[in-house]
């Protein structure tokens, strides 16, 4: 009974999470936004399928009919089988979903929509994976908290099933360590088990895409961390295994840059000068003004004009960029809470926060009251709470964290550390890409965060004191 009762909730969770991630059902944000997000990213694996079914590269064609925004119409491009203007191939990865998702095409007659129902199946499966993990080892309110906070969370729906970005391998090595770090203590073979599940896990997604890999890594550790100090293991023991881990995250990734090497050979690059370009342009190394030139300078001689475009005074800003700066950038955001980012704020009322922040400076609290002013106040309310989310999350949950078991202090420190780690060494990517980096803060912050909120007002609902006890 008990198999048959969890079976269906497995199911039902799937489906609603299916649902989320492919048809935006919860609503929770706006579905222009939802169907066109990160469109450009899309297109790189939907043109390179385009430019050659049988070894397919990720690229854009220049549709030059079009200009600079064809990417709005990727998918439309697609099904008419559009490859005006020249090809331009992305050089910044392997590529491997493109390889994976032409091979489903041509030999398995997937269209678009399947490839994308695929996606976001395998992102359910992953997040109900982890929820159910988190149910055993945790509790059933911590994981009702992580359910509820994928399946509405803005960023993660936005996305869900992107081609490009293939997110259920962000969340696969956190599945992996959540189902095997509990068998560590039975014998050597599950960490060589382990260990084996961990290198394929890193290695397809480092395949994908070399963004988010610091956040990532950190966060496949965060149940080897939770459970092994929750089971008092020692911390020499704990400090091994994390290590073995991290050591198999770096063995996946030269592995792949080997791979990427060799694809780039093959296909006529320079491949030294394409991953040092890379790794020049997402961290910050080197010369910043020297940097931005180069790496213009090697853009394909075809690239349009309307796309390279400023396109060295934005790499030179965020190599300059301040490590503090970039960090901040990622404290408040207005789509952070589900459906009042659809309450978006107008231009017009952009202007008058303006005067209304200058009667607050001066502490004209009558003129705010104004009707005209105070109407205004009332429709920021989203905007302000939205920006607000995270600095008041960070504080409530460390506050709860403090007065919990030790092992949630270290994990939400962890899950903390995972988002930060990429604003700071990627810091230029992260300064240029503020319109989607935040849906790190999802890996896993937020939901940890707000699971430390829930089992500390649950305990403290148990115990009956001021706090719960340690």
């Amino acid at each position: 009974m008990n198999v048959c009762k969890h079976s269906i909730t497995i199911l039902i969770g799937v489906f609603l999470l299916y649902g989320s991630y492919y048809f935006n059902m919860t609503k929770a944000v706006d579905n222009e936004r939802f169907q066109t997000f990160e469109l450009i990213s899309e297109q790189l694996v939907l043109d390179g399928m385009l430019a050659n079914s049988s070894t397919p590269r990720l690229g854009h064609y220049t549709r030059p009919e079009i200009g600079k925004y064809n990417y709005l119409n990727a998918h439309e491009l697609y099904e008419m089988n559009n490859r005006s203007g020249h090809f331009i191939e992305y050089t910044a990865q392997y590529g491997l979903q493109i390889r994976v998702f032409n091979f489903l095409v041509n030999q398995c007659g997937f269209s678009l929509k399947a490839l994308k129902m695929l996606s976001s199946f395998l992102l359910a499966c992953v997040i109900v994976g982890l929820a159910y993990s988190i149910r055993r080892h945790i509790s059933r309110l911590a994981a009702g908290v992580f359910f509820l906070v994928l399946l509405t969370g803005p960023w993660v729906i936005i996305f869900s099933n992107n081609l490009y970005w293939v997110t259920f391998t962000w969340f696969l090595p956190m599945l992996v360590t959540f189902v095997l770090a509990p068998k560590l203590n039975q014998g050597k073979k599950w960490m060589f088990i382990m260990t084996i599940c961990m290198f394929f896990a890193f290695l397809l997604k480092f395949l994908c895409g070399y963004e988010y890999i610091t956040t990532i890594v950190l966060a496949s550790l965060i149940p080897m961390v939770f459970l092994g100090i929750k089971t008092s293991d020692s911390y020499p023991k704990i400090l091994l295994r994390t290590g073995a881990v991290f050591i198999t995250s770096i063995a996946a990734f030269l592995i792949a840059i080997a791979m990427h090497s060799s694809s780039l050979k093959k296909s006529g690059y320079d491949s030294s000068s394409v991953i040092v370009n890379i790794i020049n342009k997402r961290t910050a190394s080197g010369s910043p003004d020297e940097v931005a030139k180069r790496i213009v300078s090697s853009s394909d001689p075809n690239e349009t004009p309307e796309r390279l475009m400023g396109g060295e005074e934005i790499i030179r800003k965020s190599l300059e960029a301040s490590y503090l700066s970039v960090f901040v950038k990622y404290l408040h955001n207005e789509d952070m809470i589900p459906w009042l980012s659809l309450l978006r704020v107008s231009d017009s009322d952009n202007k008058k926060t303006r005067l209304i922040a200058n009667h607050i400076k001066n502490f004209q609290w009558q003129s705010l009251m104004e009707s005209e002013n105070f109407g205004v106040i009332l429709r920021l309310l989203p905007f302000i709470l939205n920006k607000l989310f995270l600095i008041t999350i960070i504080t409530v949950s460390f506050y709860a964290a403090f007065r919990l078991p030790f092992c949630y202090f270290a994990t939400l420190t962890l899950s903390f550390a995972a988002p930060v780690s990429w604003f700071i060494m990627a810091k230029a990517h992260s300064h240029a890409h503020t319109h989607m980096n935040y849906v790190l803060w999802y890996l896993f912050f937020v939901p940890f965060a707000l699971i430390t909120i829930a089992e500390f007002y649950r305990q403290k609902k148990k115990t009956g004191n001021s706090s719960p006890q340690v």
